[in-house]
């Protein structure tokens, strides 16, 4: 019999990179149809700056999904977060330390999501739809629904800076995919989270410490909330309550999109930088061919239903992540 060849082997391994690709090719296709100006080089890198911030949250949301978990507070926490950044900046306090508290309490409020689920046992998804209200009420009580302005600076240096043409939250994006995939590949901490989602009682008796890896991944999940309020609150130069509003869907469409479980086990981070990429992609494309925003809404519900169908078909019984 004869031998495959190595583009059909790369095809095989990367089966699910590969199809990503195909239904990005035709994104874009189909949404240069809606507009002449949407393949324009200046359209595609502004989308990448809108995308990005969304982007970030998927990586996070993408430790969470690895665990088998979810999480519905992502949005919530992306707004305390910006919240925080404006109330320190408004307060005369340097705008490094403004990022910091910032960043501190995305981390915080996530970790509180896996210490929650880690340890009452409560399901994740119980879990963070509590703490979704929680947060946002936070949010709105600190804030007492008052919007901060960022000031002008931080966009020059952050919302609307570019390197080499790239925009900055990109970079980022990049940058904390990289990270993620160094510490899933690389590191114990990484194979621990993959063994935990898994099989977590396997994982346990394995040595593994399953609480504190939960606690972790909800952690780093807002962590990165933070990190992608910090660049949005930039970007717009102000701090709202209701930043953030929907955000968990886009989330969790990005990373099923990306070929993730939802069964926990398996996390693809190539996968959740091309699902953000279609996903902001198709936004802007219907966005620029005047498509109606409740017809917008059914679309994104249909792709994502698409995403977790093609997942459940296509996922082996045995996972692991990469």
């Amino acid at each position: 019999m004869q031998e495959s060849s190595p583009v059909m082997g790369f095809v095989k391994k990367h089966k699910e990179i590969v199809v990503l690709l195909v239904v990005l090719a035709v994104v874009l296709l189909v949404m240069s149809q809606l507009s002449r100006f949407f393949l324009s080089f200046r359209n595609l890198l502004e989308a990448t700056r809108l995308g990005s911030e969304i982007g970030i949250i998927a990586i996070g949301m993408a430790m969470v999904i690895l665990l088998g978990g979810i999480d519905l507070s992502v949005g919530a926490v992306f707004a305390v977060s910006a919240v925080t950044m404006g109330m320190v900046v408004d307060s005369g306090s340097p705008v490094v330390l403004a990022m910091a508290a910032a960043l501190v309490t995305g981390a915080v409020l996530g970790s509180f999501n896996g210490l929650v689920v880690s340890t009452i046992k409560i399901p994740p998804i119980i879990t963070t739809l509590g703490t979704m209200s929680l947060f946002r009420g936070l949010a709105m009580g600190i804030s007492r629904g008052k919007s901060f302005p960022i000031p002008e600076a931080l966009y020059d240096s952050i919302g609307g800076k570019s390197v080499l043409g790239v925009p900055l939250q990109f970079l980022i994006f990049l940058a904390a995919a990289l990270a993620v995939v160094f510490l899933l590949r690389r590191t114990t901490l990484g194979r621990s989270l993959i063994a935990t989602g898994n099989n977590p009682v396997a994982a346990m008796f394995s040595g593994v410490n399953t609480r504190l890896v939960t606690i972790f991944a909800y952690g780093l999940s807002g962590f990165f909330c933070s990190l992608a309020g910090i660049l949005f609150a930039c970007r717009v130069t102000s701090a709202k309550a209701d930043f953030g509003i929907g955000y968990e869907m886009d989330a969790i469409t990005i990373v099923v999109l990306g070929g993730a479980s939802l069964k926990g086990g398996k996390a693809n981070i190539i996968g959740v930088a091309l699902g953000m990429l279609i996903l902001i992609l198709t936004r802007r494309g219907l966005t620029m061919g005047l498509v109606q925003p409740e017809l917008q809404t059914v679309i994104f519900g249909l792709l994502l239903i698409a995403a977790v169908g093609f997942n459940a078909l296509s996922t082996p019984v045995g996972r692991g992540g990469k």
